[in-house]
């Protein structure tokens, strides 16, 4: 039956990134280049659109689908609707906000998700949030979302990394269970759009952006499934491990966010230091940034995955975990800063025409 779901969810995906590409030209929504977008042309925002649609068909093509999943395919409309009325008009970040907060609504009253302990990760016993477990499941929701919104900076880059972390769930989940199928269905739709977003010559003429509609839709999706095998009584992995597979986007937030606050900055003002912002100013093209950080993402779900099926604490995961976070600007600033200087030697060693 995943088989099946997997080839509706491409098979959809596809035909609307084709069908709703013209549409979104002849309408407008497009995005064009300028400020921090670097891109060129007037790139069609369709992607959002069509990975929700081709997410929403699949996962009620599955028999006897639980109640709590249709909650997520409601709860993914919502972000997606808001985020393409966000590239469209340009919504207040309070709106955003609000709409955020009402998924985390559904995902804890409509499905009984709710974060209500992180596991022993510091060594010293279950850390459990009691009555502040909403507000926690809260911040932890809306930060996911956030930080596939904010990382999605280029080309193919919020959607490997999505790629990436869907995996993992797959991997650990049990075949056949909803958590398993969801996760199929979501890599089948990723992989349609990278088809058309991936920094390719080949698609350049189709190519296509997902927008914020399509990557919140995403980070709302890893944070609901997260949760979903690391919480309650079924849990199949601790919360720790879970926090391996989305490393990268919840890094480049939390990093971006303490910088511009020791900087005496808005936490919530954009600015080119992301991660992908700091790879591209140091003199790497869109596909070695693109590629230089997929392969950290899943060096990092490796990890993360090594520790579950070797039963690693979750203190030592998690110590690990932080200090990698901890040093993940001095990395990117390293790695930034290496490629100039290769780069000069190969050309001081090519013989001058």
């Amino acid at each position: 039956m995943h088989y099946l779901s997997f080839a509706s969810a491409f098979i959809t995906t596809v035909i609307c990134m084709i069908a709703l590409r013209p549409l979104a030209i002849k309408m407008g929504i497009v995005d064009k280049p300028g400020g921090r977008k670097t891109h060129y042309g007037d790139i069609p925002i369709v992607g959002g659109v069509a990975m929700f649609t081709g997410f929403a068909l699949a996962m009620f093509l599955i028999p006897d689908l639980d109640a709590p999943f249709q909650y997520l395919a409601l709860s993914c409309g919502v972000v997606a609707f808001i985020g393409i009325l966000d590239d469209c008009f340009d919504l207040p970040a309070l709106l955003r906000l609000v709409a955020q907060i009402l998924v985390v609504l559904i995902m804890s009253y409509g499905d009984g998700l709710i974060i209500r302990d992180i596991g022993n990760t510091f060594g010293l016993g279950v850390v459990s949030f009691g009555s502040f477990s909403w507000l926690f499941t809260t911040l932890i929701v809306v930060s996911v979302i956030n930080a596939f919104n904010l990382v999605d900076g280029v080309d193919g880059l919020a959607g490997s990394l999505a790629l990436v972390a869907f995996i993992c769930i797959a991997i650990v989940a049990t075949v056949g269970s909803m958590a398993f199928q969801v996760s199929i269905i979501a890599i089948a739709t990723i992989i349609a759009f990278l088809l058309f977003n991936y920094p390719m010559k080949i698609n350049k003429p189709f190519s296509a952006f997902m927008g914020d509609g399509g990557s919140t839709m995403l980070g709302l999706m890893i944070a609901w499934l997260t949760i979903s095998i690391s919480h309650g009584d079924t849990r199949i992995v601790t919360p720790v491990v879970a926090l391996w597979f989305a490393s990268v986007p919840v890094y480049d937030l939390f990093t971006s966010f303490v910088r511009r606050m020791l900087q005496g900055k808005s936490p919530f003002v954009a600015d080119r230091e992301h991660f992908h912002h700091i790879l591209i100013d140091g003199g790497m093209g869109v596909r070695q940034t693109l590629g230089i950080l997929t392969a950290l993402q899943a060096v990092y779900a490796v990890i993360g995955l090594v520790g579950h099926f070797a039963g690693i604490p979750d203190a030592v995961m998690f110590a690990g975990w932080a200090i990698l976070g901890v040093s993940q600007y001095a990395i990117m600033t390293k790695l930034s800063a290496m490629l100039p200087a290769s780069t000069l030697s190969r050309s001081e060693s090519q013989p001058q025409p």
